[in-house]
């Protein structure tokens, strides 16, 4: 007879079930209750010496004040409330979709009033909207503008939710790992990633150098993305949706995720911190699993905790918002594994690491490439000279430049767009600043400590105090040599190019020499290089204590790590200002990161206020009787009374020739710049009026370069299958 022995739940245990689903009820409530947008704003932007005049007349007729911007608003309804005092009935406002200069609600001030609502309704994502003043007169005083959605705009519940079951469901699967392998190896490092992430929890983002950058990046992304960019070339959001160069010149491929979120309703605050989540989680994963084909299994997962802890990532992460840098990081272990691989141990497996390795910085930070294209050149080159077998080993030739082949094909579509605006004379190309007032104090580069919103230049002192253990047990002759040697030279080597030892000056007199090296920009990026080796090196050294019986030290180092990482943290989050207190506060559309990609003789600012105005302007009398602006494409109606001469039409956008202009029956149209490079579209005489479309429109080598590159993905997806077939790991 069988019987069922499925014990039946106690009465605690049901209440404690009930009580985690009533908790995660209330919880995404709560979250979700926060989906609307809510801002209050107090920056009127008067016009200069309005406020300061005790004659009002000389303003009459005109704009006084173009403030309340509201920017990166998903489409909804929007309740606006603004308080006021005028001394006239005849006082008006508008409120403008400003890109566009579209009038979406318009009302009057009137005599003894105090406060205007006014509703408008977004069809969809708008990237800045203004509301605009007029004195007729009297005068007339602003003080604030509160604005709230009618109900929920963003879809953050819903993907709080989303990262909160991805979360619980790795959680779940590290601990079946441990209680059936004894695994503990994921618990310890998910557990150091959601740590180091904690200053992301919450409504708010602190302050950091370039976070402004970054979240015009991301939703800049989303807006190409609506507005039919794929891949996106020229981000729509900065310059005031005059476009900018960043998709081309700052590789974006993994700030694609947070786009596609911003796209399905995000707000950009939280696609920006689901995104330093991912990088977290994914310095911790690749790390360990790089670095398990190179150092033992309990090596590689100190390397990966002390790697995720590192002060220069940490600062990198939150203190400067370097987030190229810090996605270079998440890749720099497994391009490092990978080279040791194709010349010193497995090619076959270095010619996959190498690949996603190298890629994936790439694809990161164009910067970090530079350098491991220079700390690699120089390992490929010792070898190459050191150990002559190689030279032999047609299966290592075949690995390497299969694989420098790969990676050329595989990121072809991002290279030759780069490589097409090199030739351009870009800020970017002026900016090469004297290293040597970059350069640090050698104590520096090992001082752990936190100033509110200064930089940490530090790779940690549990790093030096590693590298130190490291050689005095070789010293000591206690261990043989090992590729750690290598790793300790490299490192030793790029502290000295951070350091004020380093010559600088002299080199930087020599003018290839200043043009190679201007392009690294600060001295102390070299710390990217010398906290990934210096790890390598402090790992190892720790495990070599534990082996030789002293846990008491390597414990103690591994508490110091502990100490300096969350203290860090903590007096980060104790010290840094509020830089966005909700999800709907608005951020700098202007910002420009020193217009380094625009040309060099270009006034970015001008370009900026010039977009700002959102309108297109036609020469002698004709006249644009219709325009809209969608991202980085503008279509716009006119009417020429005097068609016996061509007209120019200036748009609101920069010039980086990857326009092009057709009137409605498909005739294209010569585009030329005017001042500044804004973009300008002649229509050629004899016609009276039409409408005109300019679009983006990639060059044809951009699409072949984007077919090899997929053609090239495809072909290394299916050669892994092959070799995994061939291996037995597949039916």
């Amino acid at each position: 007879m069988l019987t069922n022995t499925r014990k039946r739940p106690t009465v605690l245990q049901f209440l404690a079930g009930f009580c985690l689903l009533l908790t995660a009820v209330l919880w995404f409530w709560n979250v979700r209750t926060k989906d609307v947008y809510r801002c209050e704003q107090v920056n009127v932007g008067y016009v200069d010496d309005y406020l300061s005049s005790e004659d009002k007349s000389e303003f009459e007729g005109k704009k006084i004040a173009e403030g309340f911007e509201l920017t990166a608003l998903h489409p909804g309804r929007y309740d606006l409330e603004i308080p006021y005092a005028s001394t006239s009935d005849e006082n008006f406002y508008q409120i403008v979709d400003q890109l566009n200069d579209r009038v979406l609600a318009e009302g009057k001030y009137l005599a003894g009033g105090t406060e205007i609502h006014q509703q408008i309704q977004l069809q969809q994502r708008t990237l800045s909207v203004v509301v605009r003043s007029y004195l007729e007169e009297g005068e007339l005083y602003l003080e604030t503008c509160q604005v709230e959605s009618e109900g929920a705009v963003y879809s953050d519940s819903f993907w709080s939710l989303l990262i909160l079951v991805g979360l619980l469901g790795l959680c779940g699967y590290v601990l079946r790992r441990y209680r059936q392998r004894r695994q503990i190896e994921g618990l310890i490092l998910l557990a150091l990633a959601i740590g180091v992430s904690l200053p992301l929890m919450g409504d708010s983002l602190l302050a950091g150098h370039d976070l402004n950058f970054h979240l015009n990046r991301i939703d800049g992304l989303a807006t190409a993305l609506c507005t039919g960019q794929f891949p996106a070339r020229i981000n729509p959001n900065f310059l005031y949706g005059a476009g900018y160069l960043t998709p081309i010149m700052y590789p974006e491929l993994f700030l694609y995720p947070s786009g596609l979120m911003c796209v399905l309703g995000a707000s950009t605050m939280l696609a920006y911190k689901a995104l330093c989540l991912g990088i977290n989680l994914a310095t911790a994963w690749v790390g360990y699993h790089s670095m398990r084909n190179f150092l033992s299994e309990r090596a590689a997962l100190i390397f990966a905790a002390l790697y995720l802890l590192n002060p220069y990532r940490l600062s990198n992460l939150y203190i400067r918002c370097a987030i190229g840098e810090v996605l270079a990081m998440i890749f720099l272990p497994l391009a490092m594994v990978g080279l040791w691989n194709l010349l010193q141990g497995n090619p076959k497996t270095g010619f996959w690491q190498a690949i996603a390795g190298i890629t994936g910085v790439y694809q990161s930070h164009v910067i970090s490439t530079l350098l491991l294209i220079f700390f690699g050149g120089l390992y490929v080159l010792g070898c190459l000279v050191a150990e002559r077998q190689i030279w032999k080993q047609k299966e290592r030739w075949i690995a390497l430049i299969g694989a420098a082949v790969a990676v050329i094909a595989l990121n072809l579509w991002t290279i030759l767009p780069f490589m097409r605006y090199l030739g351009w004379d870009l800020g970017t190309s002026h900016d090469k600043p004297a290293l040597s007032k970059t350069a640090l104090a050698p104590y520096k580069i090992f001082a752990d400590s936190f100033q509110e919103l200064s930089v940490t230049y530090s790779i940690g002192l549990v790093t030096l105090l590693g590298m130190a253990i490291y050689l005095f047990y070789r010293l000591a002759q206690k261990k043989k040599a090992g590729r750690e040697d290598v790793c300790l030279g490299f490192g030793l080597f790029a502290i000295f190019l951070s350091s004020q030892l380093f010559p600088w000056d002299s080199l930087q007199a020599v003018e290839w020499i200043n043009f190679l090296a201007g392009t690294l920009q600060f001295a102390w990026r070299n710390l990217g290089i010398a906290a990934l080796m210096g790890t390598v090196v402090t790992a190892t050294a720790m495990e070599w204590l534990i082996a030789d019986g002293k846990r008491g030290i390597a414990g103690g180092m591994a508490l110091l790590c502990l100490m300096s990482g969350f203290g860090f943290l903590s007096e980060y989050v104790g010290k840094t200002p509020v830089a966005m207190a909700s999800k709907s506060s608005r951020w700098d559309l202007s910002y420009l990161d020193l217009g380094h990609y625009v040309l060099w003789e270009d006034d970015s600012q001008a370009v900026s206020d010039r977009s700002k105005q959102g309108v297109v302007y036609a020469s002698g009398d004709a006249q644009v009787t219709w325009h809209q602006k969608s991202g980085v494409n503008v279509t716009f109606a006119f009417e020429n009374p005097d068609p016996s001469e061509e007209i120019l039409f200036e748009v609101p956008l920069y010039f980086y020739d990857l326009h092009r202009a057709f009137l409605e029956d498909g005739t294209e149209l010569e585009l030329t710049t005017g001042y500044n490079h804004m973009l300008c579209v002649k229509v050629p005489a004899g016609i009276s009026q039409g409408e005109v479309a300019v679009r983006l429109d990639e060059p044809l080598s951009f699409r072949a370069a984007e077919g090899i590159s997929l053609l090239t993905l495809a072909g290394l997806i299916g050669l892994r299958k092959r070799r995994i077939r061939r291996a037995g790991f597949a039916p």
